[in-house]
């Protein structure tokens, strides 16, 4: 067979395509991939399978709000990983109070030894948005209510999971302690019908009682200060 300069050149650039085009995905994002309207507060489903089996030790979860090349914000780490072809995995994300329409999500197939990780993230950029709403309303209902203590419980300490940050001043910043429930009581029943303002409220249990306490104490030792405890 004769190859003139044309078929040459065309044989080059299939070639050069084919060495340029990045590896096939060990692991797939399935959401969210783009396009999605989210709202502060509520609780999104993250889903990944594997597409290539590997000695996968876990899964780590990041966001970001300023477009695919990050700066990527730890959403969950060391996730459980089934080493199942095409096992379906995922993580229900409280989605962060910030307004943004370029957001992504990106998954690493965390794999054992000297394996490779792999990453696969959104493919198009997705919106966050925040809904105005009284302080204390942790689920963006237009409510401050028992469900918004739920999510202020359940998030004690967390410095990723902010939803619950109803004081983000002073040392309280980036992180949920009793002034996120100071918050929310100061505001118990706003936005609800006046007869809402009779159901009782509840008081942090011994076990939130005793995170806070390991949170003062950290943030006391970290500023060389000796705490007391009441």
């Amino acid at each position: 067979m004769t190859w003139n300069t044309a078929g040459r050149g065309v044989l080059a650039l299939h070639l050069a395509l084919l060495l340029s085009a990045p590896s096939g995905a060990h692991v797939d994002l399935d959401d969210p991939l783009g396009g999605q309207m989210l709202t502060a507060g509520e609780t999104y489903t993250i889903r990944w399978h594997p597409r290539i089996l590997h000695n996968t030790t876990d899964y780590d979860l990041w966001y970001s709000t300023t477009g695919n090349d990050g700066p990527w914000l730890d959403v969950a780490m060391d996730l459980p990983a089934t080493n199942t072809d095409q096992a379906p995995h995922s993580f229900e994300w409280t989605v962060p109070s910030v307004d943004t329409t370029n957001a992504f999500v990106r998954v690493r197939q965390d794999n054992a030894g000297d394996e490779t990780d792999y990453y696969s993230m959104s493919n198009f950029a997705f919106s966050i948005q925040v809904v105005s709403g009284p302080t204390g309303d942790y689920n963006g209902d237009g409510l401050v209510n028992l469900a918004d203590y739920s999510i202020w419980r359940d998030t004690i300490g967390s410095t990723t999971s902010l939803a619950a940050n109803g004081d983000d001043t002073g040392s309280s910043r980036g992180v949920i302690d009793e002034a996120d429930y100071t918050a929310w009581k100061s505001n118990f029943g706003a936005g609800a019908p006046l007869q809402f303002s009779s159901t009782s409220i509840p008081e942090p249990t011994s076990w939130c009682l005793v995170n806070l306490g390991l949170l003062s104490a950290l943030g006391q030792w970290r500023n060389g200060v000796r705490s007391t405890f009441e």
